[in-house]
């Protein structure tokens, strides 16, 4: 319980080129995970319709109560969970 792993998965809408590298911020800190392909999750082109299917483990764990921003393949999207959500997964 001192990593945290992200399940990704998703169909491409669009050809467009894959970067399986994820970082994750949280409280000026910044950590970049170690990825595991499942279904085209590797560097390079994924065409119209594929599906990609990976795992992201991280070194530390991320406080699900704290907000934190992913970045995967050069976009990013912040998260703020609501804590009656975490509360049930044991984060603290």
């Amino acid at each position: 319980r001192m990593t945290t792993v992200f399940l990704i998965q998703g169909k491409a809408t669009k050809d467009f080129e894959f970067d399986p590298t994820l970082k994750v911020e949280q409280k000026g800190k910044t950590f970049e995970g170690k990825a595991s392909s499942m279904k085209n999750f590797t560097a390079g082109k994924v065409p119209k319709g594929e599906s990609i299917q990976g795992m992201v483990e991280l070194p530390e764990k991320v406080d699900l109560y704290e907000p934190f921003k992913v970045t995967l393949s050069g976009k990013t999207v912040e998260f703020r969970l609501n804590e009656d959500d975490v509360r049930d997964y044991g984060n603290r």
